[in-house]
């Protein structure tokens, strides 16, 4: 490679580095303003429901709040994705600058994913989930008898497993974003 290619080459790759932190952080505020909009107006019809005794709306909140989750979940596994892609890019970077010029993925991958305040966070979610859940079966139940409130906990069960399976794909997808990033690179170099 000459001397201009190689400029060229890391110019290219820093633009993508940029691009993709950007669109990281775009990924991220916007998940957090869905996800809490999501959980104010679940809240709303929570309240609603029960101060004007309008019981459908149990029918419906266990369902509306796994979509909440899982679109956040959604949305992480993008984030964990251009995680990867970025790690691999600050690998490039530094290969062609010759020394460590970028670490903030490398950083990140040699944190501790599992600390206290993640798991606090899925504790809470989980407690909410099942307080919700059990608020509507039983309103369900009373309202709509027993068989409608065993449909909607077997719907609610099936769902949420699936939802904790996505979850774990997402937590074990940093490698394989890596690894597929690395790849990709390497075709290009």
């Amino acid at each position: 490679m000459t001397k201009d290619q190689e400029k060229f080459f890391r110019e290219v790759l820093l633009q993508e580095y940029l691009r993709v932190c950007t669109e990281i952080r775009a990924l991220e505020s916007y998940n957090d303003k869905i996800v809490g909009f999501g959980m104010t107006l679940m809240t709303i019809a929570f309240a609603y429901g029960i101060a004007e005794k309008v019981y459908v709306v149990f029918l419906i909140l266990p369902f509306s709040l796994l979509g909440v989750f899982a679109y956040f979940v959604m949305n992480l596994r993008w984030i964990h994705r251009m995680g990867g892609y970025k790690y691999e890019l600050e690998v490039k970077l530094n290969q062609t600058a010759g020394k460590r010029a970028a670490v903030w993925e490398h950083m990140v991958l040699n944190a501790d994913r599992y600390n206290a305040s993640f798991t606090l966070l899925w504790i809470v979610y989980t407690i909410v989930s099942l307080g919700i859940f059990s608020i509507s079966v039983n309103y369900v139940s009373t309202e709509f008898g027993r068989p409608a409130a065993l449909c909607l906990a077997v719907a609610f069960g099936a769902l949420a497993t699936l939802l904790a399976v996505a979850v774990k794909q997402v937590l074990d997808l940093g490698d394989d974003s890596r690894r597929l990033a690395a790849a990709e690179l390497e075709k290009s170099a």
